[in-house]
């Protein structure tokens, strides 16, 4: 028994520095969304400024996909998080390694729908001028 210990050790390492490399994975992601977020508010809001001087730029379809939008990255996020759930389902053996790394990749997944729109859009606003 006294020989598995090592093992078990170098592995229980190794699953520590993977639960943190998928954090800081994370903790990036949030820092990118957040970036690109602040540049399509700001987009936007100059957008909404310029329609407060011409009500006809209200018609503009970006002021209706600021709403979809968010709806369908929500919705796509609480399916996304239903079938981690499903698939995921604490059990007595389950390790708190294993936990924590379960919940990373929930919020990696949950976060993803928002991450790619706000990219987009960020990158469409920004051709847009």
């Amino acid at each position: 028994m006294a020989r598995n210990a090592p093992g078990r050790m170098r592995t229980g390492i190794r699953e520590m520095v993977d639960l943190q490399l998928a954090m800081a994975k994370l903790g990036f992601d949030l820092l990118a969304t957040g970036a690109h977020a602040a540049g399509v508010i700001a987009r936007r809001s100059a957008m909404l400024g310029a329609a407060m001087l011409q009500p006809a730029r209200l018609a503009d379809p970006e002021f209706v996909r600021m709403a979809a939008e968010k709806v369908e990255a929500a919705s796509e996020a609480g399916r996304r998080a239903a079938r981690h759930a499903d698939k995921i389902l604490p059990r007595s053996s389950t390790s708190t390694m294993m936990l924590a790394a379960s919940g990373i990749a929930l919020a990696e997944s949950c976060l993803r729908p928002y991450h790619r729109r706000v990219r987009a859009n960020s990158r469409r606003l920004g051709r847009r001028g």
